[in-house]
């Protein structure tokens, strides 16, 4: 992913700000997950809304059920069925990837598409930070 890739805040906190990142072609692989989320499992999509309202508002939560550092700057965001990798850069938390949580282990491949999207992340802020 290169060239024209861009943030762009999905949700404004009381603490935080939640960004979502956009590919060169302007697709975003977290919000269609949502999307696809809403259409196939109506309540988990409100749960997980929900939880990534509050961590915005509030700050994350202890309970590593919900909310779990995984390695690097990667933490999870969970609920019963979904996964979303985030990173946090100052009052700002980058929604990298998301899936359907199948094992209790995290899928490689999800793992090192987030930590792509890590490197790109401060240019990409740098941008997003210096239009707003």
């Amino acid at each position: 992913m290169c060239g024209a890739a861009r943030l762009e805040r999905w949700y404004e906190g009381r603490l935080s700000d939640i960004l979502v990142v956009h590919n060169h072609r302007n697709r975003c692989q977290v919000r269609k997950f949502l999307e696809d989320l809403s259409r196939n499992d109506c309540q988990e999509r409100e749960k997980m809304d929900r939880l990534l309202e509050l961590i915005a508002d509030h700050g994350p939560p202890r309970n590593e059920e919900r909310y779990k550092h995984v390695t690097g700057q990667v933490w999870e965001v969970k609920t019963h069925k979904a996964r979303i990798l985030v990173c946090c850069f100052g009052r700002c938390i980058v929604l990298l990837e998301a899936c359907i949580k199948r094992t209790q282990k995290l899928d490689p491949n999800v793992l090192g598409r987030a930590q792509e999207l890590i490197g790109l992340l401060p240019s990409l802020l740098r941008t997003y930070l210096g239009r707003e």
